[in-house]
């Protein structure tokens, strides 16, 4: 929802436009077009609350096993209008580690 526009850094002399985003859990990097089009986006969000489908996919297949930490990232192209989710979770079992990584579906890569 961000308006390029409106930026106190907007001048339409340049054909694209990249802002950052940081908030306490991620960041976010967003391309604009001059005219203020929202043209792609990277996210990266460490340690969130995973959603209940990937809780569930990873109790079901290692069991007994504890997440230890969470990287969620989010890819945006207005191209192909694509919205690209992926999770990296890190687990441990006693002194096992192991690193998995699934869709937004709770499907492992």
């Amino acid at each position: 929802m961000y308006d390029l526009k409106s930026s106190d850094l907007y001048s339409d002399e340049y054909a694209t436009y990249n802002v950052s985003f940081y908030i306490p859990d991620g960041k976010i990097l967003a391309a604009y077009a001059k005219d203020g089009k929202l043209l792609r986006t990277i996210e990266k969000y460490k340690d969130i609350k995973l959603p209940k489908d990937i809780r569930m996919a990873i109790a079901e297949r290692f069991p007994n096993w504890t997440v230890v930490s969470d990287v969620y990232r989010v890819n945006y192209h207005y191209l192909n209008e694509v919205t690209k989710k992926l999770y990296e979770v890190r687990l441990e079992n006693g002194g096992k580690k192991i690193k998995v990584k699934l869709n937004e579906k709770g499907d492992f890569m």
